[in-house]
């Protein structure tokens, strides 16, 4: 009796100790809690957490828990981990970090990067928030990704002289400013509606030589922080009263959130208000999951950042995406790359040798598939082995078979896309896309269903489907 006593509360604590029902279904119970208190991190106290915060990391790495608890308030990071991030998540498993919620259900828990405010930013002098990579089963919550100060401005155009080229703006208070100020990815608005205004782009592109002229204080009388820009080419768009919106940085500096060759990677109540680059980029990845997600402006911020809000390259799996609200980023809010595969040789009838356009030195896994751009409709075959040919030139040479033969059609300069790094499904609903100067969403992708969003005052198509350029794109 005592025997089969003691066999069943065993077996009981065994199953109460290892599964628990909830809405999803079985679930591990035992949530191992790190708190990062417990290492130093401490909140709204002004120093430094970085350093603090990678033991805390190392913890969870180490295998003493799963579970990374944040406080509420406002964490200082200076330091990046690596040269570019200031957490690092690189091959772990099961693993979440975890913000507070206030009584609002937004959150609570502030991860602000403060860094030198300066134009061009290197990747260790603007680093991003949060790396993962060759991970698996990883979800970041509750948090805020923030800089301090912000790599971005506006000001309210106070005087327009066209004939001279000159625009004179008053800074926004409470946005910074310094002398000599680039003006990248230059927008105007309505500064009532908060919203972009139906005009050309007052600056666009990457290159430096295009951004030699900066803004510059003038002296006057009414105690504004004043500045003024002259032959930029933009005193003809934009009018007194009206907002403008710049960015000190647009290819330098680096991303909020980079996920890269991992696995079932959740976002949950994330927000993101200043961006160096991109708000989130991904490549190479297996399901990827962004539920209340926002890359949005804050206070009297007009926009977040001067490159894409989501850039998905090269991912496959399934993509989620709920709730998210993308507004003020100066490219697109959701970009999906794929990329195009050229055929530079053919073997025999089920080999072949190709180049990326991309440049993306990866092969391609056995029992995936690649899709032909051949004929009137495209063909589909899978993969038997890729191996690396050649490294030489401007572009990696691999050599392809195949399970059945080439299309008939296939001939050298024809095009096609890995479909193992194309998402395998997907879903976009509830969301909203606003005053971004881009394209809502470049969907290059199949399966993909798109529902009840919400998208106006963007500057391009609210979707935008197929290829977009030479190197990049399938459908």
């Amino acid at each position: 009796m005592g025997r089969r006593l003691l066999t069943s509360f065993m077996l009981t604590a065994l199953i109460l100790g290892l599964l628990v029902v909830q809405w999803g279904g079985l679930v591990l119970a035992e949530e191992r809690l790190i708190y990062v208190r417990d290492y130093g991190v401490i909140p709204d106290d002004g120093r430094d957490d970085a350093m603090a915060l990678r033991k805390a990391i190392a913890a969870v790495k180490k295998g003493y828990g799963d579970v990374l608890v944040f406080e509420p308030g406002v964490y200082t990071l200076k330091y990046p981990n690596t040269s570019q991030m200031m957490i690092d998540l690189v091959n772990v498993e099961g693993i979440t970090l975890r913000g507070a919620v206030g009584e609002d259900g937004a959150p609570a828990t502030i991860l602000e990067i403060t860094a030198k405010l300066k134009n061009d930013v290197a990747g260790s002098e603007g680093p991003g928030h949060i790396y993962i990579k060759n991970s698996k089963n990883v979800l970041v919550e509750n948090f805020i990704l923030d800089y301090n100060p912000r790599f971005s401005t506006a000001g309210k155009v106070v005087a327009v002289d066209r004939a001279n080229d000159v625009v004179v703006v008053d800074i926004l208070p409470g946005l910074p400013h310094f002398p000599g100020m680039k003006c990248y990815s230059a927008n105007a608005w309505d500064l009532e509606t908060r919203q972009l205004l139906p005009v050309a782009a007052l600056s666009i592109g990457t290159s430096g030589a295009r951004f030699e002229n900066t803004w510059q204080p003038v002296d006057n009388a009414e105690g504004a922080t004043r500045y003024k820009i002259q032959g930029m080419g933009f005193s003809g768009l934009v009018e007194v009263g009206q907002g403008v919106s710049w960015h000190f940085n647009v290819n330098s500096g680096s991303n909020n959130v980079w996920i890269m060759d991992s696995e079932d990677v959740t976002f949950r109540n994330v927000h993101i208000y200043n961006s160096i680059l991109m708000g989130v980029l991904a490549g190479f990845n297996r399901n990827l999951t962004f539920q209340k997600v926002e890359i949005r402006p804050d206070g009297d911020w007009l926009a977040t950042g001067p490159r894409d809000g989501f850039h998905f390259s090269n991912n496959t799996g399934k993509l989620v995406m709920e709730e998210v609200v993308v507004k003020g980023v100066r490219w697109d809010p959701i970009n999906m790359k794929s990329c195009f595969g050229e055929v530079t040789e053919i073997l025999d009838a089920q080999t072949f040798r190709y180049f990326l356009r991309r440049k993306d030195v990866r092969t391609f896994q056995a029992g995936t598939k690649v899709v032909f751009w051949v004929g009137e409709v495209p063909v589909e075959r899978e993969i038997v082995s890729c191996t690396l040919h050649s490294q030489s030139g401007p572009h990696p040479v691999y050599t392809l078979t195949l399970a059945e033969p080439l299309p008939e059609q296939v001939r050298v300069g024809s095009l096609f896309t890995p479909l193992g790094w194309v998402f395998e499904e997907g879903i976009i609903r509830d969301s909203v896309f606003e005053s971004n100067f881009g394209t809502g969403i470049v969907l290059q992708n199949e399966n993909m269903v798109i529902e009840n969003n919400l998208f106006r005052y963007n500057a391009y198509e609210n979707i935008g489907l197929g290829p977009t350029s030479f190197d990049e794109g399938g459908y």
